[in-house]
């Protein structure tokens, strides 16, 4: 499929130039990804660049419709944006040639495209140059993560982590253990997603073992998803009672 999808590219591209002779046409396509995953009420960042652009560019981006095409975002006219989406997107990213979204409190699955400068036809690029975000309404259960085994007293990393599409709001990572370090990174997949990654510096106990542990991620949504794992703890006998008969006398130890 993506091999088939980077020829018609090409194909488009090398029409592009025949209608758009010079640089101009190499500039016409974004770096996107064909879709991206969300969770209904909460934010997604759509990734996207374009190869250049020129200095104080018009950048617009649609709703893809059958009919219509409503502006969803607009850096220099917001009074033109569809009032639904007003107050809802916003452009990120550092790069001066940076198209990447931000919608927040995302609704339904919907497909979207960028366009500069408007001085070109959109509607001739964008089967080529649009992203769908395909939301869902059940938030994905983290990943808990612990040692092959757990021996009392001695250090142990558990690692909690959570795919997500929005580094502005990511999910909150909770334990139902306390007391402990705690380390938390963002790491950059594929395609616009990220993985939330908490880790905690555990010290066994056999208090602990056959005991749940817990990890909660709750999103900007007010959803919740949780994983548990039952702790096993190697630990040496406690509170042991030796009996031993002498005679009729019975002598602990």
């Amino acid at each position: 499929m993506e091999i088939h999808i980077s020829l018609q590219r090409i194909f488009l591209l090398a029409a592009i130039q025949s209608w758009f002779p010079g640089s101009e046409s190499q500039d016409l396509l974004a770096s996107l990804p064909e879709s991206i995953p969300a969770l209904r009420g909460s934010c997604v960042e759509i990734p996207c660049t374009f190869p250049r652009v020129p200095a104080g560019f018009l950048l617009i981006w649609y709703r893809d419709e059958l009919f219509t095409h409503p502006q969803i975002f607009n850096n220099k006219y917001p009074s033109n944006i569809n009032g639904a989406f007003r107050g809802r997107t916003f452009l990120v990213g550092k790069e001066s040639n940076s198209c990447s979204l931000r919608i927040d409190d995302v609704r339904d699955s919907e497909m979207y495209y960028p366009c500069i400068n408007g001085n070109i036809n959109c509607n001739l690029i964008r089967g080529f140059n649009k992203v769908r975000v395909q939301v869902s309404d059940t938030p994905e259960k983290p990943v808990l993560t612990l040692p092959p085994s757990l021996t009392e007293g001695t250090p142990a990393r558990i690692t909690c982590s959570v795919r997500h599409t929005c580094t502005h709001n990511p999910p909150v990572l909770l334990w139902n253990k306390v007391g402990f370090n705690r380390t938390e990174r963002n790491e950059k997949l594929e395609g616009g997603v990220w993985r939330f990654v908490h880790e905690m510096d555990y010290i066994p106990t056999y208090q602990d073992h056959g005991s749940p542990i817990v990890c909660e991620s709750i999103y900007r949504s007010g959803q919740v998803s949780q994983e548990t794992a039952i702790l096993d703890i190697t630990y040496p006998p406690k509170q042991v009672t030796v009996t031993k008969l002498d005679g009729e006398k019975e002598i602990k130890e």
